[in-house]
């Protein structure tokens, strides 16, 4: 006979709390889950809910108590193979693999979302309330949830979770993923395997060109590198990509608002500045603090939303290097940004323009192919400084679209020392 969990859910969730039962926090060991799940087993034996299930008593004692912890009905999805976005619509569950949505169906009602948010909130000390209907916050492995829930929602409680890779690609494998083809040359998707070796090089012959570059790069920490595009284009993952070439040898400091970047290097310094935490300082003046007192060759910044930009123009232009990703267009499009983002600091817009022209070395843009769900290289761009005329002068060393683009041998040498 099939059990209905969802009917049994409400029944069971409200024994447990009539007996004082904690479930586990989110950071919780598996001895602490083990205990939750033979408390559920009990209630359902005591209370006669599992009259039914016969030898499927821990099978569905394990579910229930899922649901009831983490991310409830949804918890699975977070550890399935190729899964980069989980949504959540008034119970209508889609995920995102490698670029392509699917549909899950209605895993649960929209009030054991509503719940999930709420304790997704609770867990991750913030407050949903009346001005406030919704929240962002860090699963404990590294998952970004956001939810929206109603008024402001419309339609039910809406979820988020942004799933991120247990283990940082390689620019190999990158390429065998077809991040450096045309859309229409790339492979079949392969399966990522192509590793690097203890230097952090790895063989940077069998790269392609583009690739290649941004390997020398990161090894000789020779340029500063905006990583551009849309969102959901792999920015994240490329730059994860190039951090896995840096040397032991460079002071490497990484600033996120969440821990998404798998970073190698043995000795980093690593903070995290969550959004909207009263709390904890504000993210520029950590940045100041890391800039102009902990003394690294190279800055990671996960992304340049708001604070970050006076703070990434402050290290390029005090002979650091920094790298970043940013929204965009395409190349030109994240120069525009990054300087609108940049004129908090009071500064004279053209001021601020000679700095990320005399700052910036390299944008990589990056897009995804609407009908394929494939992320690839389309741009690669070296900042020549300013015309006569104030504006960017630009050299395209690479354009998906074009051909006979600028070699990238000769950039290389450029920028070697």
């Amino acid at each position: 006979m099939t059990v209905d969990v969802m009917a049994l859910l409400p029944q069971v969730r409200q024994r447990i709390l009539d007996e004082g039962i904690q479930p586990p926090g989110w950071r919780a060991g598996e001895e602490e889950h083990g205990r939750f799940r033979a408390a559920v087993a009990q209630v359902l034996v005591e209370s006669n809910l599992a009259r039914h299930v016969d030898g499927r008593l821990p099978h569905l004692a394990r579910r229930l108590s899922g649901m009831m912890t983490g991310v409830g009905v949804v918890e699975p999805l977070l550890s399935e193979e190729g899964v980069e976005e989980i949504i959540v619509r008034n119970g209508f569950v889609q995920v995102e693999r490698r670029g392509q949505i699917e549909d899950r169906g209605a895993m649960a009602d929209d009030l054991h979302f509503n719940r999930v948010a709420y304790r997704a909130a609770d867990l991750g000390q913030r407050t949903m309330k009346g001005d406030r209907p919704f929240v962002l916050v860090d699963l404990p492995d590294g998952s970004r949830f956001t939810a929206v829930i109603p008024p402001l929602s419309v339609r039910g409680t809406a979820i988020n979770v942004r799933v991120f890779s247990r283990q940082a690609l390689s620019l190999a494998d990158l390429s065998d993923l077809g991040a450096f083809d045309k859309p229409e040359e790339a492979p079949d998707r392969a399966t990522p395997g192509r590793l690097i070796d203890e230097a952090g090089q790895g063989d940077l012959e069998v790269l392609p060109p583009v690739a290649k570059l941004l390997a020398q790069v990161a090894a000789g920490n020779l340029a500063t590198v905006l990583v551009s595009g849309e969102f959901g284009s792999g920015k994240t993952t490329l730059m994860n990509a190039m951090s896995l070439y840096v040397p032991a040898n460079v002071q490497l400091s990484v600033v996120e608002t969440f821990e998404e970047l798998k970073i190698r290097h043995p000795h980093p310094l690593r903070v995290v500045v969550p959004e909207d935490r009263p709390d904890f300082p504000q993210m520029d003046e950590i940045l100041n603090v890391v800039v102009t007192r902990m003394r690294p060759d190279l800055l990671i910044i996960g992304e340049i939303v708001r604070g970050e930009a006076p703070r990434f123009l402050d290290a390029i232009n005090l002979g650091k290097k920094a790298w970043s990703t940013i929204h965009g267009n395409d190349a030109l499009g994240a120069l525009y940004r990054l300087e609108t983002k940049a004129l908090t600091t009071g500064l004279p817009h053209r001021a601020i323009r000679e700095q990320i022209a005399a700052g910036v070395d390299l944008v990589i843009h990056l897009r995804q192919d609407a009908w394929t769900g494939d992320r690839y290289v389309a741009q690669a761009v070296q900042v020549r400084g300013l015309d006569g005329d104030g504006r960017y002068r630009l050299k395209t060393l690479y354009d998906v679209g074009e051909a006979g683009a600028t070699t990238l041998e000769a950039v290389w040498e450029e920028l070697t020392p």
